[in-house]
């Protein structure tokens, strides 16, 4: 529970102030790691949780 709720505090505190670019990034990252199986449980995630895929598919190319 407590994790929940840090983790909405960081998402409501770095990300909302971002613009919505990285939802961009995100697609495109999606469709380079398609081959992970992940786009198809997408559409059930949280912003949250979609910010957290986004923070560790950046990070697989980043290496």
């Amino acid at each position: 529970m407590a994790i929940n709720i840090a983790l909405a505090v960081m998402f409501y505190r770095v990300v909302k102030p971002m613009n919505e670019s990285w939802l961009e990034r995100l697609e495109m990252l999606l469709v380079r790691f398609s081959h992970l199986g992940i786009g198809a449980d997408v559409a059930a995630l949280s912003l949250i949780e979609l910010w957290a895929l986004y923070l560790h598919l950046s990070r697989l190319v980043d290496g």
